[in-house]
């Protein structure tokens, strides 16, 4: 350790102090960054004014005066030679800053290349590495950039990291949520409308579907896609029959540009029609008769049997209560037959959920309305997607003033269904039944009505099957959710069908509320007079009694005129 005094010019003695101090003060300053914390943001700022004020200090010295060479810091771990002769190599000395190039303007901070952590660095030195380089290398002023991030972050709407400030991002939350609850109404691009399809319209969130009577008004994949913008122009509901042209979009997809017919009319009779919920629902007053007179045997006999006991009427809400193997599938097809014989005015929809597959066949083989089916072997969502077209069709038909009649096998099979869907959403009842389970099956059931001819007319008529006598608690308490519901309600007998006594209708336990709007004044005291003499006997008696009177005359009104006479 020495110190040495050297003099240049008559200045004062200069004390150098000892080479190591010197090269451990170099050491120090060259290698020494400030601290990420507040104090270290204070000396980066402090830094920048002093380090320039040296450097012009250093700029403007008499040439006379030279300046001392700071000998660097000795490196770790390298042999003495190495340490003498990397001491003897003196730095190269900087031009003062006004003999300098101008450097190269700054690129703005959202254009530099982000640093190692996928931002810019910190204090806006791009991730770089400062550390090999010169201390009186080029600087950045890090006061003025954060001056400039604060005015960004304000004006643009980016922090000092490039990113969004909060303002922006709540902003573009907002924004984001509002164009997700805007309708999709894009237009897409088709060639040509070179292929005619025809089917009911199923609704999704983006626009809805042309569903095919081939696959039982299912989705399938080539079902062709309707626009928003297509149903908007022509006022397209969910459930609409629709005859259209489509065509291959940029997507490939099949893409409907022409709507044709709405409901067999024009597509613009579509768009100034009322709306279901706001039709006057009343009591039925048009009977809907059963009675063939050109047929014999037995199922001609359940018709004559249905029309004097339990007459449905147009908009009728009929519930056939049916143990097992008490001859429901051969009651619902004479009332298929009649309904399709009588009221060919009539649509007739026949919808299966959750059937077995060879009844669907028989029901198609019948030839009688239009069958919709789903049979137990198809998931419980499909079960729901056919309840819900077949709904949303027969409100349509209905909106126009027209007459429908559903024939539905069965109820309980669709609230197990829908309680499979709805499982665990809301207060379980007896029997495992969610209580939110029967809100999809009541409104199909609830839409049964008949409307009032100051609303235009028309009606939906339902006649649905409740099973009971299952052992299945859940099956007892579908039935009696539904049990107040109807205003028609046919109940078989299994007793009867055991002896093979058919139809198999319990007569004291059937009935229809307001019969009396259903039948003439010249019938229904006759029919008063029929049920009290029924009532009297014990139900097999009474259904033998009945089908023998009914096969000795050849019309309910010849029955009941005799009845008047006696």
């Amino acid at each position: 350790m020495f110190s040495e005094t050297v003099s240049f010019g008559g200045d004062p003695d200069v004390d150098l102090g000892s080479p190591t101090d010197l090269a451990g003060a170099a050491q120090n300053g060259a290698t020494r960054r400030p601290g990420r914390g507040r104090r270290g943001r204070g000396q980066r700022r402090d830094e920048a004014p002093r380090a320039e004020s040296a450097a012009s200090d250093a700029s403007d010295a008499p040439t006379g005066e030279a300046t001392f060479p700071v000998a660097p810091a000795e490196p770790r771990g390298e042999p003495p030679a190495v340490r003498e002769g990397r001491a003897e190599q003196v730095p190269e000395t900087r031009e003062p800053r006004e003999s300098r190039e101008p450097r190269e303007p700054r690129e703005p901070r959202e254009g530099r290349q982000p640093g190692r952590d996928g931002r810019d660095g910190r204090d806006g030195r791009n991730g770089r590495d400062f550390r090999n380089e010169p201390r009186n290398g080029p600087r950045f002023d890090r006061q003025g950039d954060r001056q400039s991030d604060r005015q960004g972050g304000q004006q643009g709407g980016f922090d000092r990291g490039g990113r969004p400030d909060r303002h922006s991002r709540r902003r573009n939350r907002q924004r984001n949520r509002q164009r997700d609850q805007q309708p999709f109404d894009r237009q897409p691009v088709v060639t040509a409308a070179d292929t005619a399809f025809a089917g009911w319209l199923g609704v999704g969130r983006d626009g809805g579907f042309v569903r095919q009577a081939v696959n039982s008004y299912l989705p399938g994949p080539s079902d062709p896609f309707v626009p928003q913008a297509v149903m908007k122009q022509w006022g397209l509901r969910p459930g609409d029959k629709v005859e259209v042209m489509a065509g291959r979009d940029q997507r490939g997809r099949m893409c409907v540009v022409e709507v044709t017919k709405v409901n067999d009319e024009e597509p613009q009779a579509a768009v100034k029609r009322p709306d279901f919920q706001a039709l006057m629902a009343t009591y039925p007053d048009r009977k809907l008769t059963l009675e063939t007179r050109k047929m014999k045997g037995g199922p001609e006999i359940t018709r004559r049997v249905i029309d004097l006991i339990a007459p449905i009427g147009y908009g009728q809400r009929a519930l056939i209560v049916a143990p097992a193997r008490s001859g429901k599938t051969m009651l619902l097809q004479a009332i298929m037959e009649g309904v399709a014989l009588n009221h060919p005015q009539a649509a007739l929809l026949v919808l299966l959920v959750d059937e077995r597959p060879e009844e669907v066949s028989d029901m198609v083989a019948c030839g009688y309305g239009e069958v919709v089916a789903s049979s137990f072997d198809m998931p419980a969502e499909r079960h729901r997607e056919v309840v819900e077209m077949v709904m949303e069709r027969s409100r349509r038909l209905v909106e126009l003033g027209k007459d429908v009649v559903i024939v539905l096998d069965s109820i309980t099979r669709m609230a197990r269904a829908f309680n499979t869907i709805e499982r665990g959403i809301g207060r379980t009842l007896s029997g495992g039944l969610d209580a939110t389970a029967m809100a999809k099956p009541k409104a199909f059931f609830g839409s049964a009505r008949a409307v009032a001819p100051s609303h235009g007319g028309g009606s939906l008529t339902i006649i649905g099957t409740a099973l009971v006598e299952t052992g299945s608690r859940m099956d007892d308490v579908i039935f009696e959710e539904f049990k107040g519901t109807g205003n028609c309600e046919i109940k078989l007998d299994r007793s009867l069908s055991e002896r093979r006594i058919y139809p198999a209708i319990d007569i004291p336990a059937s009935g229809t509320r307001r019969e009396d709007k259903l039948f003439r004044p010249d019938q229904l005291d006759a029919v008063y007079v029929l049920r009290r003499g029924l009532q009297q006997m014990p139900p097999a008696a009474a259904m033998e009694w009945l089908i023998k009177r009914i096969g000795v005359t050849t019309s309910n009104d010849g029955l009941l005129s005799g009845l008047r006479d006696a």
